[in-house]
C-alpha cells in the first residue's frame, strides 16, 4: 500500500499514532524516540554522609530522548536510566 494514495483522514489517523508530544519540550516526536512513564530526580553529590537532603521528583508520561540528555546535563537523573 502506498501512503500517498490514502485519503487525508486516514493519513491524519496514522500520524496520531506515530507522533507523541513530549511533556518537557512540548514537541511532537516519533514514538520510537520517546520514553514512557519516566520519573526524574534532582541530585548533586555534595555530602558523603547520611544528611537528610530533600529529593525532588518529577514524573512524565512521555519524555523524548533529547530532553533526557538535557536533563542529565542539569544533574537531573531519570530513575530508570534508558540511555
Amino acid at each position: 500500500m502506498i501512503y500517498s494514495n490514502l485519503p487525508n483522514e486516514v493519513k491524519l489517523h496514522i500520524i496520531n499514532y506515530l507522533l507523541v508530544k513530549c511533556d518537557e519540550c512540548k514537541n511532537e516526536t516519533k514514538y520510537d524516540k520517546i520514553r514512557r512513564d519516566v520519573t526524574t530526580i534532582y541530585y548533586r553529590a555534595i555530602f558523603d554522609d547520611d544528611f537528610p537532603f530533600p529529593r525532588f521528583h518529577k514524573s512524565y508520561n512521555f519524555l523524548c530522548i533529547n530532553c533526557i540528555n538535557n536533563l542529565k546535563k542539569e544533574y537531573i537523573k531519570p530513575l530508570h536510566d534508558y540511555i
